[in-house]
């Protein structure tokens, strides 16, 4: 099943793993690393892109468990996207 994400909402996939020195956990920093794996038709900027990592604020995320499955959303709006990993 295909997911679409409405509006200026992110669908975001969580990646556990080790940057450097930060430990990207949200128990630890409030940070979750993730890649996007759908955008909103109304999503505005033009970096975030399917494939690419962002580290996002983890009280700006909603999550959604569906058919055994998790799925994290985040919009635009809510200004939880904090970088964009290169």
């Amino acid at each position: 099943m295909k997911i679409q994400p409405l509006g200026d909402q992110i669908l975001l996939e969580i990646e556990e793993a080790k940057l450097g020195s930060l430990q990207t956990s949200s128990v630890k920093t409030g940070m979750e690393w993730a890649v996007v794996k759908a955008i909103g038709p109304d999503v505005k900027d033009e970096s975030i892109k399917v494939g690419v990592k962002v580290f996002c604020k983890g009280w700006a995320m909603d999550t959604i468990l569906y058919e055994g499955k998790t799925y994290i959303f985040t919009s635009e709006a809510r200004k939880g996207l904090c970088a964009i990993l290169k």
